[in-house]
């Protein structure tokens, strides 16, 4: 779920948002729209927590949350394939696991049979994460977005500005989180991007708070519209 509770928020003296108060359902797909300077992305921020209210409050409950701001701007020391594992820490910190377990089992290092057990737990873990299945999501999402098998081993910062909201709108989709705020998502997609973002959004079962000036996008993907004046 998210929620606004009378949010009120100003800067240098001049208000943004005042007295705002809506809930958005956990499932729900909905639209937030406005003219511009009407504080929508400040009001995506207060969700995300990465602002504070000055009256009321904002936020959301139940799971994880993630954000795709307007802009973006990723370092170089990535590979996009790498960039998109970033979305799964927790499995990345089983799988570092499991590569120490099996060498402390090939230099006799510790009890054998605590780290035989320590390796299924760490197997169960690792299948109940998902884990296996991972390579292949990351792979749809990065061939609907439009990116070619050659592009997952080039270095994040070598993608133009807009080929870099693709990467950062896949790692979130890669995740699959139970709550997405998406800023203008489809600013740089092209028609067969966009598209494949619609059937995305249409199968996801979280809860999706959505900024875009494309109506009929938003026409295919929310069932409510939240406007802003």
């Amino acid at each position: 779920m998210l929620y606004a509770d009378s949010v009120s928020k100003q800067y240098i003296g001049v208000p943004v948002l005042t007295d705002i108060s809506f809930i958005v359902g956990d499932g729900e797909h909905v639209a937030l729209v406005g003219a511009n300077g009407t504080g929508k992305s400040t009001l995506l921020r207060l969700l995300a927590g990465e602002e504070t209210c000055d009256e009321g409050e904002a936020g959301h409950r139940n799971g994880v949350l993630k954000f795709l701001r307007q802009e973006t701007e990723l370092g170089s020391e990535r590979t996009l394939e790498q960039e998109m594992w970033t979305a799964f820490p927790e499995v990345q910190a089983v799988e570092l696991r499991l590569e120490e377990v099996a060498h402390e089992m090939e230099r006799g290092v510790g009890h054998l049979d605590s780290l035989i057990e320590e390796q299924a737990r760490l197997f169960e873990e690792f299948d109940a994460l998902d884990g296996y299945r991972i390579d292949k999501r990351i792979g749809r999402v990065l061939d609907g977005l439009g990116f070619s098998t050659p592009d997952r081993q080039k270095l994040c910062g070598a993608f133009s500005g807009g080929w870099q909201m693709r990467v950062a709108l896949a790692r979130i989709l890669v995740r699959r989180p139970e709550h997405m705020l998406l800023d203008e998502p489809t600013n740089h997609l092209d028609a067969e991007a966009q598209a494949w973002l619609v059937e995305y959004l249409n199968a996801y079962k979280g809860t999706a708070l959505i900024v875009a000036h494309d109506g009929v996008f938003l026409d295919q993907v929310v069932q409510r519209v939240i406007d802003l004046r």
